[in-house]
């Protein structure tokens, strides 16, 4: 991927799954839901990068439940970072390795998802399975294993307004040559947002740029309503509540803030 203009991009996603496809071996368009079998590889490496990950045993449905032990080993690890940030970035290329890196950990936990036959519940009759209404729990998950590689900033962003309640990820990010501020948005559920067209092949993990506090988000998802932010969970509302990860806290505080603290992260990978 060569970047020209910096905003806004969005990035083809195909190809990067076709590239990750060939390096574990599995096609992620074929798997079916409760499949392990041939997955071996690729599920191991999955479950070591997302430790906080956890199905309720207790049904088969994807809960917000978690570890609160181990999220708030994850915030000692974090304290001594502002709870607003963004993280600079020093170039076009280095931003380019952030977003490989961000979608191999969504392309990842969509394999997890898929593989644990994961599903949301309404009723006997209407039993959804992953990725379709697993929205919050998947980007939460995300979340919470973006800050274990070490993004610091990431977040999760929602919009939550009319009904629509739709969740995904945003890691802001300050340019260093160039001072241009902006955001890594991440869906790892976003290919159940388009239905309209059968001819169309919705994008699964679908990530692209954002120019500032200021981006649309449009798709078939609740009538094509903009899905621009409304709330936002991150680092600061985490380490407020005590690892609580369903308090979420209003967007204009956190765009307010979040670009006052640009910050150097260490990312293990």
């Amino acid at each position: 991927m060569v970047v020209t203009n910096l905003f806004p991009c969005s990035i083809w996603t195909k190809g990067y799954e076709s590239d990750l496809d060939k390096k574990y071996g599995i096609k992620l368009n074929e798997i079916q839901n409760g499949q392990v079998k041939g997955l071996e590889q690729v599920l191991e490496v999955a479950k070591k990068e997302f430790p906080i990950f956890v199905k309720n045993p207790s049904s088969i449905e994807y809960d917000l439940i978690f570890d609160y032990k181990q999220i708030r080993k994850l915030l000692k690890k974090h304290k001594n970072v502002p709870g607003f940030c963004s993280m600079f970035v020093k170039d076009k290329n280095e931003l380019y390795e952030h977003i490989k890196r961000i979608y191999e950990l969504s392309y990842l936990h969509y394999v997890l998802g898929k593989s644990e036959n994961i599903q949301k519940i309404f009723s006997k009759e209407n039993i959804q399975k992953f990725p379709h209404f697993c929205c919050d729990s998947a980007s939460v998950h995300m979340n919470l294993s973006l800050m274990n590689k070490g993004y610091s900033n990431s977040s999760v962003l929602g919009d939550s307004l009319n009904g629509c309640n739709h969740y995904y990820n945003g890691l802001p990010f300050v340019l260093e040559e160039t001072n241009e501020k902006g955001f890594i948005i991440v869906d790892p559920t976003s290919n159940q947002l388009w239905w309209r067209n059968p001819k169309i092949d919705p994008p699964k993990n679908l990530i692209f740029l954002a120019n500032g506090c200021h981006f649309d988000y449009h798709t078939d998802w609740y009538n094509g309503w903009n899905l621009i932010p409304y709330t936002y969970m991150n680092l600061r509302t985490l380490r407020k509540l005590n690892g609580d990860c369903e308090t979420f806290g209003e967007i204009n505080k956190y765009y307010k803030k979040v670009f006052e603290n640009p910050i150097r992260l260490d990312i293990k990978d």
